[in-house]
């Protein structure tokens, strides 16, 4: 589950990435004109604030300090123009740099840089999913979107430091979104781009966080690019944690409450090539409890009772059952539908391998 929201989470950089592009474009002008600018691109539902920014010839830098894009309300509801939106992101980037940037290559429409650096960002994703996808059908990769862009892109490192991201999602039967927090956000990024004569290694992107403000998380994803099909390797190593930080996630989400119960620690070790991804799921954990309830009231009736009870006499509270006993390491196999996106392939892959340790069915969809 935590994985897919780290990608979400890194999909939402990407696009801070192109703002701060589209900050550099238009960095002659006035911070006025930037921001009239950027607000009619990104629409009324968002403000824009830039404190300063300024560019060193001399070391090809690019500085940029209070950069903020923000929704203009919290409520996740309907549009003035009677639509819906299926997902936002806001961000807050205190203190931007981006080094070895050519100006010149950037208003031909080529974004080449060594590094962009962003300190102590703040970001928010939120999804909605009572709200249809407005691309249904069968997904393109992201390295396929890439590298058919017409826009020439080499990027050599993209660094997040002492991030703070959350993550929101509105079930489509829930009343309430669920939340969950990536605390000491810090990534890296390396080998980013389209050029493919100039980048013959695979992009690496480095993970450390902490799930909840608790559970250390450590992931590495080897993903290469300029292949025809999907290749993708990624491992996970998580530390202990409490289980109840996932509630806010599971309640309002899921209608699942943990009582209690302690994660030991967590690794996985996914290949993907193509459609086809093969690995290991390893996830020691102890005294896992569990209540079924309402979404809307947080109460119990008698089927939500029921459910827990059944519940409790089909998974397991341990893995191991017994201290004297081996760690059950799970065998995961999973074949890609057309219509799901890599991130949610990524996750759909752990969370099965998770679900098989505990014992418990793989929910629908």
């Amino acid at each position: 589950m935590t994985l897919r929201r780290i990608l979400l989470a890194s999909g939402a950089i990407v696009i801070a990435v192109l703002v701060v592009v589209a900050l550099m474009l238009r960095h002659y002008t006035s911070s006025r004109y930037v921001v009239k600018s950027l607000q009619q691109k990104l629409g009324p539902d968002y403000r824009v604030a830039i404190e300063s920014s300024h560019y060193d010839l001399f070391s090809q830098t690019f500085y940029a300090n209070g950069v903020a894009v923000v929704e203009d309300t919290l409520s996740h509801g309907p549009r003035p123009d009677g639509g819906r939106r299926r997902s936002w992101s806001s961000y807050e980037l205190p203190a931007v740099a981006v080094r070895g940037v050519n100006l010149w290559e950037l208003k031909r429409g080529s974004i080449i840089a060594d590094e962009f650096r962003f300190e102590r960002p703040v970001v928010k994703v939120f999804l909605d999913r009572k709200t249809p996808s407005k691309h249904p059908g069968p997904r393109r990769m992201p390295h396929e979107v890439l590298m058919a862009s017409d826009s020439r892109v080499r990027i050599g490192t993209v660094k997040i430091i002492r991030g703070d991201i959350e993550y929101g999602e509105q079930s489509l039967t829930g009343v309430r979104p669920g939340t969950f927090r990536f605390g000491d956000f810090y990534l890296t990024m390396r080998n980013f781009g389209n050029d493919r004569a100039r980048m013959p290694s695979p992009c690496v992107i480095d993970v450390r966080t902490r799930l909840a403000n608790s559970g250390l998380l450590n992931a590495t994803f080897n993903y290469d690019l300029s292949s025809d099909v999907t290749k993708l390797n990624y491992h996970a190593v998580m530390g202990k944690m409490d289980a109840r930080g996932l509630n806010s996630l599971l309640m309002n989400i899921k209608g699942i409450r943990i009582e209690e119960g302690t994660i030991d620690s967590l690794r996985a070790d996914i290949r993907v090539h193509g459609d086809n991804a093969t690995g290991t799921v390893w996830i020691p954990y102890h005294k896992l409890k569990f209540t079924v309830l309402d979404k809307a009231t947080y109460k119990q009736d008698m089927n939500d009772k029921f459910a827990t009870f059944m519940s409790a006499r089909t998974t397991r509270d341990s893995n191991p059952e017994d201290d004297g006993d081996p760690v059950t390491m799970v065998q995961v196999q999973r074949r890609r539908a057309p219509n799901v996106s890599l991130m949610k392939f990524v996750w759909e892959t752990v969370r099965q391998g998770a679900l098989m340790a505990v014992g418990a069915p793989e929910p629908p969809g």
